[in-house]
């Protein structure tokens, strides 16, 4: 693809149009620009003067075009059906137009991926200026991730966040009531192993949760136990290189290769304490293994958290979490 990428879509519904427009510039991170046409006239113009790579466009639009404007379409139909299709005689992709934006996006994305050469090679060196915040307690973890994900929730509100849940059996699914198809053990291998096409892979594997991106973690401990520290930190490097996220919160467990050195990186680190004296002496041992190894940037970073009391009649674990992150956030 070229240094200029445009994506059209083109659809009379100018509600429709933009509303697709707007959430594909919020979930797409790929550096294409984006173009919205409501009348076919003017996109006919439009192409007389730039090169198209992506054509998102209505049946009925398409029916009105009398050449071949690109090779890369997604077709709309006005239909309320379930399944894509790809007509006898043509080479793109018919979806109904009233599926969820986030399906629309994903068979974006495999449009994407048919095309020749590379993808969002456009990058910058390092870290550049992404935050790491921590999520990470040597107790229980059973309200690790709960909390990890409405602190995420509430700095996604002002800045945009991703949490990278690399914690085993974190309950993410049981907690968003999701079912995720592909995961952290897929990204990391289509970093290794197709790192041209990174940002499309990235796309389609990160998840919504309110204003939070996730990427749902890995379904074995032992996955976990394969990728290593330097993996781990090349991965931060091009999500911090390729897309426009300013905080990723790393939901931590003892199955990640390189943990305290992962966390001595964070600028914040939130804890969850116990009240109990087994779980004191736990966390105290644990901060006397972090100062007698050098660590003590971690302690000084570390926000200890009380978990939530209790559950207040009728409310559910999410409805608990969030007025809890928001007692001691806001």
């Amino acid at each position: 693809m070229q240094n200029k990428d445009i994506i059209v879509i083109c659809d009379e519904e100018v509600d429709y149009c933009y509303k697709l427009d707007e959430y594909l510039r919020a979930n797409l991170n790929l550096p294409f620009e984006i173009y919205d046409f409501t009348d076919v006239a003017s996109l006919k113009e439009f192409n007389k003067k730039e090169n198209i790579a992506i054509l998102v466009i209505s049946s009925k639009a398409y029916k009105e075009l009398d050449e071949k404007m690109c090779s890369n379409v997604l077709l709309l139909e006005d239909e309320d059906m379930t399944e894509q299709y790809v007509a006898e005689g043509e080479d793109f992709v018919h979806i109904s137009k009233y599926v969820p934006s986030r399906i629309v996006l994903n068979n974006l994305l495999d449009v994407c991926m048919d095309i020749p050469g590379s993808i969002g090679l456009a990058r910058t060196d390092g870290m550049g200026n992404i935050e790491l915040i921590g999520s990470y307690t040597p107790l229980d973890k059973a309200s690790q991730l709960f909390a990890a994900m409405e602190i995420g929730a509430k700095i996604a509100e002002k800045e945009k966040t991703l949490l990278i849940d690399m914690e085993p059996f974190s309950g993410m699914e049981l907690y968003t009531k999701e079912h995720y198809h592909e995961n952290l053990a897929d990204l990391m291998y289509y970093l290794e192993c197709n790192p041209d096409k990174f940002l499309l892979y990235f796309d389609r594997i990160t998840q919504q949760y309110n204003d939070l991106k996730i990427i749902p973690p890995v379904v074995a401990p032992s996955l976990i136990q394969t990728i290593t520290y330097d993996q781990w930190i090349k991965l931060i490097q091009e999500i911090a290189a390729r897309t426009d996220i300013k905080k990723i919160i790393l939901n931590v467990s003892e199955s990640v290769n390189g943990l305290y050195d992962l966390l001595a990186k964070c600028s914040k680190i939130y804890s969850i304490l116990g009240d109990d004296i087994i779980s004191q002496n736990i966390y105290a041992q644990y901060e006397k293994m972090l100062k007698e190894n050098e660590y003590e940037n971690i302690i000084a970073a570390t926000t200890g958290l009380k978990r939530p009391m209790y559950i207040a009649n009728g409310e559910t674990n999410q409805v608990a979490y969030k007025r809890w992150v928001k007692e001691f956030m806001d």
